[in-house]
């Protein structure tokens, strides 16, 4: 494939989907969810690339992830992920084989309000199915971090985020408003859609 032809994806926001295999859990107990976001604490600086938000479910993994100069890190971080995540999961479970339902989906978000859409719809996953009944109330997403409820705090400043406010403070005020409004089901279905064609 020549330059011209390559899909630039280093310096954009990309919305990543990871499914278990056959829908089957990925965490079962509180230690797999802490092994995971551990790994992504660790290898986001590896590999160069800026993590804005995730969500990790069950069977499934949601993390908007921005590669800030090589556009092979994306695939790389993602690779590394799940390779950790299956040989912890197998060795812990005695188990063999993939845990994962294939080759993760990415998709590129427009640098536009879309960025803070995206990381509202993660924030609100564990809502909707009815898992908690606030944001807040998940530990396994990005939302306490941004908020400020975290002892460490490792997400890339995003510039829809920033943008909400004149202080810290402030664009979490403003975002937790954001997510108290609930997501317009037009703009959820948008989402949805667009992470299972790989586009935004």
């Amino acid at each position: 494939m020549s330059r011209e032809a390559r899909v630039v994806l280093a310096g954009y926001l990309h919305h990543v989907l990871h499914l278990g295999h056959n829908q089957q859990p990925v965490f079962r107990e509180e230690r797999d969810y802490r092994k995971y976001i551990a790994d992504m604490a660790r290898l986001h600086r590896r590999f160069g690339v800026g993590i804005a938000g995730w969500c990790l479910l069950a069977g499934s993994v949601h993390i908007l992830v921005m590669p800030y100069q090589d556009d092979e890190a994306l695939a790389a971080f993602m690779k590394a992920l799940a390779s950790r995540m299956t040989r912890y999961h197998n060795r812990k479970y005695q188990s063999s084989g993939t845990i994962w339902n294939g080759r993760f989906r990415s998709s590129p978000i427009q640098p536009t309000p879309w960025g803070l859409a995206c990381m509202r719809y993660l924030d609100m996953l564990p809502v909707h199915p009815g898992l908690v009944r606030q944001p807040a109330q998940y530990p396994w997403s990005s939302y306490r971090m941004r908020m400020g409820r975290t002892e460490q705090n490792w997400l890339m400043e995003s510039p829809e985020f920033i943008g909400l406010g004149d202080s810290p403070q402030e664009c979490r005020e403003l975002y937790r408003l954001y997510c108290d409004q609930g997501m317009d089901e037009r703009e959820n279905k948008r989402i949805t859609n667009a992470i299972n064609r790989c586009q935004l």
